[in-house]
C-alpha cells in the first residue's frame, strides 16, 4: 500500500470468524481486506503505544502531565479525523484479493517527521506498508480499541495507564 495514497481505513469485528476486519483503501481504488486475530491485536496494541509514546511531543516534567498530555493530544488528533463515516461500499474499490489476508506480524516505527510507518506480515509472506501522520495513526487507535471492545474480547485497551495512585492523608493514622 505505500505506493498508493491512503484514502480510508475502517474497522469491523466478525462474530463468525471471531476477527476483526481491516479494510484498506486507496485513493486509486485499490482496497485491501485483512484479518486481524485478538491475539494479534494482542501483540501489536503494546508496538502501537511504544510508537506513539515515540511521536514527538512538547517535554513534561512528570508521568502524570506525560500522560495527561498523550491524552489530550489523542483527542484532537480525533477531532481532525473523520471516525463516524462508514466504508465505501461503491463498486469503485477494487479487491486486491478474494477473502482477506490474515495478519501473522508487524512491526512499527516512527521517523523524525512524526510519520509511524506499520508493516503487516501477511501468512504469505507479504508486507502490508501503512504510513500514517499523528492524525491518522490515532485514528488507527481509536478504531482498534473501539472494535475490540464491541467484540468483547476483554483486551481492555487504553491509550494511557490507569492512574493508580492512592492519597494518603496526611496526619495522625487510623487503623479500622
Amino acid at each position: 500500500m505505500s505506493t498508493n495514497a491512503l484514502h480510508q481505513m475502517t474497522m469491523g469485528y466478525a462474530a463468525e470468524h471471531d476477527r476483526v476486519l481491516f479494510r484498506i483503501s486507496t485513493t486509486e481504488g485499490l482496497e485491501t481486506q485483512l484479518w486481524l486475530t485478538r491475539r494479534f491485536i494482542k501483540l501489536l496494541w503494546s508496538i502501537l503505544i511504544t510508537a506513539m509514546e515515540a511521536l514527538p511531543r512538547q517535554a513534561s516534567e512528570d508521568d502524570r502531565n506525560r500522560a495527561a498530555a498523550r491524552a489530550v493530544e489523542h483527542q484532537e488528533a480525533l477531532q481532525k479525523v473523520m471516525m463516524n463515516k462508514p466504508h465505501d461500499t461503491e463498486e469503485r474499490n477494487k479487491l486486491l484479493t478474494e477473502t482477506p489476508l490474515m495478519v501473522v506480524g508487524g512491526k512499527c516505527s516512527v521517523n523524525r517527521e512524526g510519520i509511524t510507518h506499520i508493516i503487516l506480515k501477511i501468512e504469505t509472506g507479504q508486507d502490508i506498508t501503512l504510513d500514517l501522520n499523528a492524525e491518522l495513526f490515532h485514528g488507527l487507535l481509536h478504531q482498534i480499541i473501539t472494535v475490540t471492545s464491541k467484540a468483547d474480547w476483554g483486551l481492555d485497551l487504553m491509550i494511557t495507564k490507569p492512574d493508580v495512585t492512592v492519597a494518603i492523608p496526611a496526619g495522625k493514622p487510623h487503623l479500622h
